[in-house]
C-alpha cells in the first residue's frame, strides 16, 4: 500500500469523560488535559533451537497482544477532577448556623489548640467557662475560627493543664463541597476526545468506551508549580467490538 501523505501527529483537543459507575451520568468536560496516552504492547514466545546448525534460532514464534494501557494527566482541578485524583467521592457541604451551649472541652496543655467539634465558628460568639461556671476572660484564650479550635494562653491562671471547660458559640452558615478521599478502589470511565491534528488541520475523534483506572500521581499541596493529576489503567474490551476507535474527518 502506497503512503497517502507524509504527515506528523501533534494533537490538541477537548476531553470528555463519563463515569460509568454513576447511573445516568453524562459526559463532562475534564478541562486542560496535558497528556493522554495509549500504549499497545505484545508478548512474544519463541521455541528456540538447541540443534546443531540452528542453535539459538527461533523454530516457532507466537506473538500475543497485551491489554492496551491508558494514562491521562490534567491540571484542571474542579471538584470532580479533584475527587478522581484523590480516589474519592465529592459531596455538597452545607453547614447551617447553629448554637452550641456548654460543650465540654478537655484542655490537656496550655498553648496548644483543641477542637470545639465544629468548624467555621463565629469568633465573636465564643464564650468559655470553667467547670465551676467561672467566666474565662477573652484575653486568656485564642480562637481559630476556620478550624473551630481554641487555645488557652500559656500562663493562664484561670484554666490550667488538665482542666475541663465549657464552650458556647455559634457556627456560621457556609456551603461548598467535600471530598471523601480514598474510598474508591478504581474508576470506570468512558472517554471521548474531540481534537485536531495541528500539522494537517484535520479533525478527529478518539473514543474509548471503557477504561478501568486509578490515581497515579501525588498532589503536592504546597508545591510552587501548578499541581497535575494523573490517572492510569487499562482499556477494557467489550464483546467483539474494538477496544477503542479513532476517526479522522477529511
Amino acid at each position: 500500500m502506497a503512503r497517502q501523505a507524509d504527515n506528523g501527529l501533534i494533537y490538541s483537543g477537548k476531553t470528555y469523560i463519563r463515569n460509568l459507575m454513576i447511573p445516568g451520568a453524562g459526559f463532562v468536560d475534564v478541562g486542560n488535559v496535558t497528556s493522554l496516552a495509549l500504549k499497545s504492547e505484545s508478548e512474544a514466545k519463541e521455541r528456540i533451537s538447541k540443534q546443531k546448525g540452528s542453535y539459538g534460532s527461533a523454530l516457532d514464534s507466537i506473538t500475543t497482544p497485551k491489554p492496551t494501557t491508558f494514562s491521562m494527566k490534567c491540571d484542571t482541578f474542579d471538584r470532580h477532577n479533584l475527587a478522581m485524583a484523590l480516589m474519592g467521592q465529592d459531596v455538597d457541604f452545607n453547614q447551617t448556623e447553629e448554637t452550641v451551649t456548654d460543650a465540654i472541652i478537655e484542655i490537656g496543655q496550655q498553648g496548644q489548640w483543641y477542637s470545639l467539634g465544629k468548624t467555621n465558628i463565629d469568633p465573636d460568639t465564643v464564650a468559655l467557662k470553667t467547670s465551676t461556671d467561672t467566666v474565662v476572660d477573652k484575653t486568656a484564650y485564642q480562637v481559630h475560627a476556620g478550624l473551630g479550635m481554641i487555645q488557652i494562653n500559656e500562663g493562664s491562671n484561670t484554666v490550667l493543664a488538665g482542666d475541663s471547660i465549657k464552650a458556647s458559640f455559634k457556627t456560621k452558615a457556609v456551603k461548598g463541597f467535600q471530598i471523601q478521599a480514598g474510598v474508591l478502589d478504581n474508576l470506570k470511565l468512558e472517554i471521548m476526545v474531540e481534537g485536531e491534528n495541528r500539522t494537517t488541520g484535520k479533525a478527529g475523534t478518539l473514543h474509548i468506551p471503557s477504561v478501568s483506572v486509578g490515581a497515579d500521581s501525588e498532589i503536592d499541596w504546597f508545591g510552587d508549580d501548578f499541581a497535575e493529576s494523573s490517572l492510569a489503567g487499562t482499556v477494557v474490551k467489550a464483546g467483539d467490538k474494538a477496544p477503542y476507535t479513532f476517526t479522522e474527518i477529511e
